[in-house]
């Protein structure tokens, strides 16, 4: 998903732009064309929001590949086959996998969301 919102990220913002070029002017002689304010802020506002996407699905593509990590070779190989390669699994074996690690697997999502957190507080408090 990240590869393909990196790859479509400059196609969108080429079409965004294109799109504000079709905006009406004023009648009163304006030179300024009707909305290009906001249409600009608008682009830069979902450049942002692109970017954040992006960067979220990285950290979570990190989280699960560290937990795969601490996992048994064959809990891993179950979990890497449904999540990452889309392959169909066994549900009962799935769902074994699932319970028998899911304490493991909030413990660390909730551990990385208190450091995310605090990084987070830290970048603040430097601006």
């Amino acid at each position: 998903m990240t590869k393909y919102l990196k790859r479509s990220a400059e196609q969108y913002f080429q079409e965004l732009y294109e799109f504000s070029y079709g905006v009406t002017s004023y009648d009163d002689g304006v030179s300024i064309t009707k909305g290009t304010e906001r249409l600009a802020l608008m682009i830069i506002a979902e450049k942002g929001n692109r970017k954040r996407q992006i960067d979220r699905l990285e950290r979570a593509y990190k989280r699960f590949c560290s937990i795969l990590d601490s996992l048994t070779t064959q809990d891993m190989e179950v979990l890497k086959q449904y999540f990452i390669e889309r392959k169909k699994v066994d549900y009962e074996l799935l769902r074994g996998v699932v319970k028998n690690h899911l304490t493991f697997i909030e413990a660390y999502y909730i551990r990385t969301q208190k450091l995310q957190s605090n990084v987070q507080k830290k970048s603040l408090m430097i601006l």
